[in-house]
């Protein structure tokens, strides 16, 4: 199934929705929680590159192979449109991973945003950028002497959710859900099930009278 085909589902759905299908077919860990955006209302959705960093190391550190801009094109390969960069930081979320020049190079290259498991600079700026961008806060301080690029296209590890490159991320307001490629299509549809069987629910609420519920229980749960 294409892309268009796949935003055509989602469309229909929500991140939250999505989280449901999910677990209703895998019992490890899938979503992200608390993350900011520096534009509000942007959706972020497409298979995954990584990047990897490392806490700095002066021993280890050569500015040729540790370069982010090296990192990033070995990172999205020949054909970037429409993925989303997952950047790690390995626990150290409260450095800036990047900012406004840095992250210019989604914009340039087409991708659909990054998930970045770090601080992020120049938010003002972001805003500008059609694409959608997920981060644990804005900073000011560069993190260059806290955090190296270290690895592209590696599995990475974000809040406990473990994400290899390949698997789709969908982001939004409410947080972040990884999905394994191979059940991108089968869980888009159920959850579009989901939100029918959501509003007709609703719907049942609505007519149901107190003492009926009082007295017969209910299937929400």
């Amino acid at each position: 199934m294409d892309r268009i085909e796949l935003e055509g589902l989602l469309d229909k759905t929500s991140v939250t929705s999505i989280v449901d299908a999910v677990y209703r077919k895998y019992k490890h860990k899938a979503h992200i929680l608390d993350l900011v955006a520096p534009a509000s209302g942007r959706r972020l959705f497409g298979p995954t590159e990584t990047i990897s960093f490392m806490p700095f190391r002066e021993d280890l550190y050569e500015e040729q192979p540790h370069n982010f801009a090296r990192l990033f094109y070995l990172a999205i390969g020949d054909d970037p449109t429409g993925k989303a960069l997952v950047i790690a930081s390995n626990g150290l979320s409260e450095v800036s991973l990047g900012g406004g020049t840095r992250l210019s190079r989604l914009r340039n290259h087409g991708l659909s945003g990054s998930l970045i498991d770090g601080r992020v600079r120049d938010f003002n700026e972001l805003t500008n950028y059609n694409c959608a961008i997920f981060c644990r806060g804005q900073t000011m301080k560069w993190g260059g002497d806290r955090l190296m690029p270290f690895a592209p296209k590696v599995p990475v590890a974000i809040a406990g959710v473990f994400i290899k490159p390949g698997d789709y991320v969908v982001a939004d307001n409410s947080g972040a859900v990884v999905v394994p490629a191979p059940d991108i299509h089968s869980v888009l549809t159920e959850t579009v099930e989901i939100e029918k069987a959501d509003v007709a629910f609703v719907r049942t609420i609505k007519t149901k009278r107190a003492e009926d519920v009082m007295r017969q229980g209910s299937d929400e749960v």
